[in-house]
């Protein structure tokens, strides 16, 4: 992967990655705390093999870093689905979503705390709407109906592969 020499750019349209067609390159945003740059890096790679799909992306960065032998990978990748799965309970059991997240640790909780206060200090703009209404947009145009939302339909492959499992 490569790093962006303009992250901040990158933040201020709230991006953490970008896979370049043009130069074949995954792109990564350093300006974000540490702790989902493994599997950002996991993310941008799994479309540079030539998987478009963001669910699928966010899917293959999960198995990747799970299997990784650095702690670091397996964390940013747990933790990165994790905020996609508790997203996803919460819009469908708040109480269940509260008691799960009493059980996070501090460390946890302090990671998650830093990342939420670093784009925060970007979401909400002009430029971060219209960037994310970008996004959406060319997601939609390139076959991805959910657009920016087909990135937590990652969901659906966690469970897919827990039942899998479960048999």
């Amino acid at each position: 992967p490569k790093k962006v020499y303009f992250s901040n750019i990158m933040s201020i349209i709230t991006i953490s990655g970008i896979y370049s067609p043009f130069t074949g390159e995954a792109n990564i945003n350093t300006y974000p705390p540490d702790i989902f740059l493994p599997s950002t890096i996991c993310h941008e790679m799994a479309h540079q093999r030539g998987f478009a799909r963001e669910d699928e992306a966010n899917f293959i960065s999960y198995l990747v870093c799970k299997n990784h032998t650095d702690p670091q990978f397996q964390y940013s990748g747990y933790l990165e689905v994790l905020r996609y799965a508790m997203h996803q309970l919460y819009r469908y059991d708040k109480n269940k979503y509260n008691d799960l997240k009493k059980k996070y640790s501090q460390g946890m909780k302090n990671d998650l705390h830093a990342v939420y206060q670093f784009w925060r200090n970007y979401s909400g703009t002009i430029v971060a709407k219209t960037s994310e209404k970008m996004n959406d947009t060319y997601l939609k145009i390139n076959r991805q109906k959910d657009g920016t939302h087909s990135y937590g339909r990652v969901v659906d492959l966690l469970i897919a592969e827990y039942r899998k499992n479960a048999n």
